[in-house]
């Protein structure tokens, strides 16, 4: 890194209305009425999570979901977060298999909010 350069290494969802789609019931939960905002130019992966993460551990989840989601939650945010450590430390190759992992868990998280694509 320069004196003025900044090198970063970062993961972000490339089609945000795609995502927005795909994982609709969770955006639902974790962004309310403010689901129709724009993500342009924010991380929305990081934002999901991190709305689900804090709504389960205020307790603002409705009870059958968090009875469902809260240790996929858990998991979801550890891996994000792990994710994110590995991008930190410029190892592209560590986050990449962490996305998979987070993906596929954002995926059964979806299919037990019970939303129809």
């Amino acid at each position: 890194m320069g004196e003025l350069i900044q090198i970063r290494v970062s993961a972000k969802i490339h089609d945000q209305e795609k995502a927005l789609k795909k994982w609709a019931g969770l955006a639902e939960l974790a962004f309310g009425p403010h689901l129709h905002l724009s993500f342009e130019g924010r991380d929305l992966l990081s934002e999901l999570v991190d709305a689900l993460h804090d709504k389960e551990r205020l307790g603002q989840l409705p009870q059958n979901m968090a009875d469902k989601l809260s240790a996929d939650i858990a998991k979801a945010y550890s891996l994000k977060k792990k994710m994110q450590a590995f991008l930190a430390d410029r190892n592209p190759q560590e986050a990449d298999k962490i996305s998979y992992q987070l993906e596929d868990i954002l995926d059964n998280m979806e299919e037990g909010t019970g939303h129809k694509n």
